[in-house]
């Protein structure tokens, strides 16, 4: 029998925990290239020529954030997943924030308290073995950010938390109730 993967953030709108439902075509499309631009940035392959306008602001800020906090990025947009739960994502950064193993994600808009759950999440497919320090950066148009961090005392009980919900997220999908 085929694996099927859900997404992290599906799973946990789909646990009830989280809601997509006010986010436009427009605003995926501007996340998106905003993600894809910071990645570039990250990699060091960015032609700057090709920002537009309105995303320069963001890309700013996540340039600030990287300058002001000495953040080494170890992995940039990588894939993980799980068989046994039946999840995957895409986590936007592991690496070291102020020397420690940090999952960062990057938000262009307000970081819900669901990011907690979404990056424990993140961190255990990578490397169930660490507790991760965790991190959610909100770049702005003004080139300007915010951190929240979540400390290793958060982790057990977020993770617990997290994994219950892929479990339901996953349970509700297989026996089409959503």
């Amino acid at each position: 029998m085929k694996t099927i993967f859900i997404g992290i953030t599906r799973a946990l709108a789909v646990a009830g925990v989280t809601d997509f439902s006010f986010v436009d075509d427009e605003s995926r499309w501007k996340g998106s290239e905003i993600h894809r631009l910071i990645e570039l940035s990250a990699k060091g392959t960015l032609d700057r020529r090709s920002v537009p306008d309105e995303l320069s602001g963001h890309l700013r800020g996540f340039e600030r954030f990287m300058r002001e906090t000495g953040f080494i990025p170890l992995h940039i947009e990588k894939e993980v997943k799980c068989k046994t739960l039946g999840i995957r994502g895409r986590l936007d950064f592991a690496g070291l924030l102020r020397g420690k193993k940090t999952i960062v994600d990057v938000k262009s808009g307000a970081i819900s308290p669901a990011v907690a759950l979404q990056t424990v999440l993140y961190g255990h497919l990578l490397d169930s073995a660490i507790w991760w320090e965790r991190a959610a950066v909100r770049i702005g148009a003004d080139g300007n950010y915010g951190l929240k961090t979540w400390g290793l005392m958060q982790w057990p009980a977020d993770l617990a938390t997290a994994l219950a919900c892929a479990r339901i997220a996953v349970w509700k999908i297989r026996n089409r109730l959503v």
